[in-house]
């Protein structure tokens, strides 16, 4: 698994947020039934017409919370329920996956790849999922974005 290594600019994101350990939080349950809701309202604003899951470090490590939206632009008041957060410029490593099978890349990358490679993790940014315009479950390419630094 060797990754494309990238420097990307901000990203402002706006969406649905829950707060939880990534292997307890029902990530359909958040798409379908809190997201979708206001994807008309967030649509008109989206810089790609893709969709994000962005993760965010809290003050508990073991439950960051994970935004399910839009990158956007000029959307500077939405909805009371929506939560808007920026993931900082900077470097990220980008794995190609499947929808059906990020939990797997996510393990591949912590558990193997980011250990043997010449990179650490930078905490002072977000991972995030990236669903290009038109996925859908299981059948089109998702991408995993990790930020990263060079090993100290």
């Amino acid at each position: 698994m060797e990754p494309k290594i990238v420097e990307m600019q901000a990203i402002q994101l706006v969406g649905v947020v829950h707060q939880g350990k990534p292997d307890q939080l029902n990530y359909s349950e958040i798409w379908s039934n809190e997201y979708m809701p206001h994807d008309e309202e967030i649509k008109p604003f989206s810089t790609d017409q893709a969709y994000y899951g962005a993760w965010f470090g809290t003050s508990d490590p073991e439950t960051p919370e994970y935004l399910a939206g839009m990158a956007v632009s000029g959307l500077d008041e939405p909805d009371e329920s929506l939560h808007k957060r920026t993931i900082p410029a900077g470097t990220f490593a980008v794995f190609p996956c499947s929808m059906s099978t990020i939990a797997a890349t996510y393990a591949e990358i912590f558990q193997t790849w980011l250990p043997a490679s010449g990179y650490q993790y930078d905490c002072g940014s977000s991972d995030y999922e990236f669903y290009p315009a038109g996925s859908e479950a299981g059948k089109t390419e998702a991408f995993i974005y990790i930020p990263i630094s060079p090993k100290m």
